[in-house]
């Protein structure tokens, strides 16, 4: 009587090397395009270009009331006429009113904003799920991946990315409008703000294209994680019954080691950009000290002997 056949186990590896079920994960590679931004603007249901230019308007707006504040401030404490007046106080209490209700204005307009694109986004992702088919989707996709889309991905569009970008859009107007006031009041100080702003810019695109990288590679490693955590789950019984405990706690171990160091590369990274913008503000303390020290004493020596 023939024996079975039996297979042998390099060809069992090279089955699996021909055949691979699992599809393997793909991620962007680079920076972060403008056709993204412009993606994730349109998916609060209007065009992207318009919610861009109405975010630039807002922000340009409320951050023009702001400096004008500021400015009334000065006119009034050094105009003597203005310290006489009784109507002065009701005036900056205005401006200050109108101020802080353009500022609620452009914060409220930013986080609907961001609620209605992740919303749309998560919508989109659910219908994408759901009606996958099950033989070329869930059959080479681990649920793993499944669950890092919808939970670590997603609470990144739903309270990082709104909250950081509304940080963001406020110090960049708000450098912006700096900017302006010291180049009007005293122009010599663009001596300083330009050859840093380009060191500024250099360090960020760096900086930019390494953590979007890190960014990725953190979420891809993440998948294998929480595969191994719902497998262990969904299969705890067998994995008692055959003494396979250790064996899958290595695993999970192994997956969580790979996958924390992207993610403490990417906190290095994060410090390594704090200590270069923090040498570059003193960068430009410095430089604005030594141009107000020598436009004193230049005036100085102007002046007429008395």
């Amino acid at each position: 009587m023939a024996e079975p056949p039996v297979a042998k186990a390099s060809s069992t590896t090279n089955l699996n090397k021909q055949a691979n079920l699992v599809a393997k994960e793909d991620r962007q590679v680079g920076a972060v395009t403008s056709a993204t931004y412009l993606t994730y603007f349109a998916s609060s249901g209007w065009n992207g270009y318009l919610v861009l230019a109405t975010i630039t308007i807002t922000f340009s707006v409320a951050q023009t009331g702001l400096s004008f504040m500021d400015w009334f401030m000065g006119y009034w404490s050094s105009t003597p006429s203005m310290l006489q007046s009784t109507a002065a106080p009701y005036i900056y209490l205005g401006i200050a009113v109108v101020s802080v209700l353009m500022v609620w204005g452009r914060s409220w307009y930013t986080l609907v904003l961001a609620v209605q694109c992740s919303k749309h986004l998560h919508q989109r992702l659910f219908a994408k799920v759901v009606h996958a088919p099950i033989n070329t989707f869930f059959d080479v996709t681990p649920i793993g991946r499944i669950l890092n889309r919808f939970s670590s991905d997603l609470d990144q569009v739903d309270g990082q990315l709104p909250f950081f970008g509304l940080m963001t859009l406020q110090f960049l107007f708000q450098i912006l409008a700096i900017v302006v006031v010291c180049a009007i009041s005293s122009p010599f100080i663009l001596l300083v703000y330009l050859p840093l702003a380009l060191l500024f810019y250099k360090i960020q695109v760096y900086y930019n294209k390494t953590s979007a990288e890190l960014k990725r590679m953190d979420s891809t490693t993440r998948s294998p994680v929480l595969n191994v955590i719902a497998e262990t789950i969904n299969g705890l019984s067998t994995i008692r019954a055959f003494g396979m405990r250790s064996v899958f706690a290595a695993k999970g171990r192994a997956a969580l080691d790979y996958n924390q160091r992207f993610f403490l590369v990417y906190r290095l990274a994060t410090r390594w950009l704090q200590m270069r913008l923090d040498w570059l503000s003193a960068a430009i303390i410095a430089g604005v000290a030594f141009l107000v020290v020598a436009a004193e004493s230049w005036l100085e020596l102007l002046s007429p002997v008395s």
